[in-house]
């Protein structure tokens, strides 16, 4: 029996990308087809104006969240190009243009050692495995839920994890690395994973959804299974806060991603942690660069970074509590010889003012004396107009006399 797909399915067959990938684009085109009120089976025979269906559906997008904005028309694009359809370049760039902000609108708070250590204490094995695993590869949630046993090398240190091109994000397979830590729950979950999975076999009642035993993943459940998980840990721990716009947890479970990131770049170079979570445009490059065994290396050197129950929790946060403290009195030493250099301008112009001052004394000095000659002059004037009023008078009597 031939099966017939519709243009969706058919686009997202040929769609080289991971399962969780095709999974949101169907979602984003069953979207736009809706919003359209267009058959997606008949849109190319009928002549429709594609301009402005996409203006259409961006208007409708408009007040989204930018990152899931911006991936809807970007799956739009892609799929219209795939069927011939081109759109002129300055619409999408004018979408882009008016756009209201393209940075993500949840402000992720990223957890700590402590925090993270806090959180994974309310949990049982299974989450902690999952969640350390995580954490201390920087692979996707996806990824890890994909992984075999057979893609992990237990023996190897540090413990290897071969990531299957079908499960990742880019479709191109990658190396990755646990921790110790994540080794050593890793081996107890599996001591009760088959336990697990059967009693979860039996408690499977969905009409869509049928679990067997036979499952050959180390994490024989859901994406929606460990987000439930994760979202009940950090309620028991006390890191509930949401932003308002989305409503979402600021600390959600892909902040684990970014605690991976943020505290191995502190020891080893960004493009080898890029490289290691599987972005990209950093995969050639580290590869090219890098040999695993480097890349073991490099993962070892930095591993205590990311160590939650191994080593003290606090130490990473210490080091970047001293580079501020550092930076801070690199402020305040600047400012000293700032202010060292003004109390020199000081203590010179104060010198200049103690000079003036001696001037000035020996001035108001020079001047009283000089006001003593005058009034001593002054009275001599006197005298000497006394004696000639005298000499006047006297000749004025000869005169008559004569």
């Amino acid at each position: 029996m031939m099966i017939v797909m519709n243009k969706i399915e058919e686009f997202l067959e040929n769609y080289p990308s991971s399962k969780s990938t095709r999974k949101a684009y169907r979602t984003h085109l069953n979207k736009f087809f809706s919003i359209i009120e267009a058959d997606p089976d008949q849109y190319f025979n009928n002549g429709r104006d594609y301009e402005q269906d996409v203006k259409t559906f961006w208007k409708a997008i408009i007040d989204e969240p930018p990152c899931t904005r911006n991936m809807r028309i970007s799956c739009i694009r892609t799929f219209l190009t795939e069927n011939d359809v081109d759109i002129k370049p300055k619409v999408w760039t004018n979408f882009r243009k008016r756009a209201k902000g393209n940075r993500p609108v949840t402000q992720d708070l990223v957890p700590t050692n402590i925090q993270l250590k806090k959180i994974l204490t309310h949990g049982g094995v299974k989450e902690r495995t999952l969640f350390l695993i995580a954490s201390s590869s920087g692979l996707r949630i996806d990824e890890i839920l994909h992984l075999k046993e057979s893609d992990i090398d237990m023996n190897s240190k540090p413990v290897k994890i071969s990531i299957r091109g079908e499960t990742t994000k880019t479709g191109n397979p990658r190396i990755a690395f646990m921790s110790e830590e994540a080794k050593t729950n890793l081996e107890e979950w599996l001591k009760v994973r088959d336990e697990y999975l059967n009693v979860s076999v039996k408690r499977a009642n969905f009409k869509h959804y049928t679990k067997t035993a036979d499952s050959s993943y180390i994490f024989p459940f859901t994406y929606a299974t460990a987000l439930i998980a994760w979202n009940r840990l950090i309620r028991k721990a006390g890191y509930t806060e949401r932003e308002e716009r989305t409503n979402r947890h600021k600390m959600h479970i892909h902040t684990l991603r970014k605690y991976f990131r943020t505290r191995m770049s502190l020891e080893i170079p960004v493009d080898v942690v890029e490289a290691l979570m599987g972005h990209e445009g950093y995969l050639t490059q580290a590869y090219r660069r890098y040999s695993p065994q480097q890349l073991a290396e490099l993962y070892e050197k930095a591993v205590h970074t990311i160590s939650i129950f191994d080593v003290p929790a606090d130490t990473t946060d210490l080091k970047i509590l001293i580079g501020e403290k550092e930076e801070e009195i690199h402020v305040l030493r600047r400012e000293l010889n700032k202010m060292k250099s003004e109390m020199g301008d000081y203590r010179e112009r104060n010198e200049e003012i103690h000079r003036l001052k001696t001037e000035m004394e020996t001035t108001k000095a020079e001047v009283g004396d000089f006001n003593m000659m005058l009034g001593n002059l002054e009275s001599k004037m006197q005298m000497l107009k006394t004696l000639v009023t005298k000499w006047d008078k006297l000749q004025t009597k000869q005169l008559k006399k004569i």
